[in-house]
C-alpha cells in the first residue's frame, strides 16, 4: 500500500452489501496498516452485509486485498477538502 499522493479524500466511508459473504473462500477484506509498521500487525476487515467502516482515508494507509469468485460490493462515500 502506498499513501496516494495528490488526492484530497479525508475519510472513507464504506458500507457492504455482500450477502452471505464467506471471507475464507472469498477474502476482498480491507486491510488497515498501523502507521509505523514496527507497531503491529496490519487489521483485515471483512466486507460483511450491512458492516460499516469509518476512516482517515489521507492518513490511514490501506489496501482492499483481491477477491476469488465472488463480486465484493460496497457503498462509497468519500468526504473530501480544498
Amino acid at each position: 500500500p502506498r499513501p496516494q499522493v495528490g488526492l484530497k479524500r479525508e475519510i472513507t466511508f464504506l458500507l457492504y452489501l455482500n450477502v452471505d459473504w464467506d471471507t475464507d473462500r472469498h477474502g476482498g477484506c480491507l486491510r488497515l496498516h498501523p502507521p509505523d509498521r514496527a507497531s503491529g500487525a496490519p487489521v483485515d476487515v471483512a466486507p460483511l452485509g450491512g458492516r460499516i467502516v469509518v476512516f482517515q482515508s489521507g492518513k490511514q494507509l490501506h489496501e482492499v486485498l483481491p477477491c476469488d469468485g465472488a463480486d465484493r460490493l460496497a457503498l462509497t462515500l468519500w468526504c473530501e477538502y480544498e
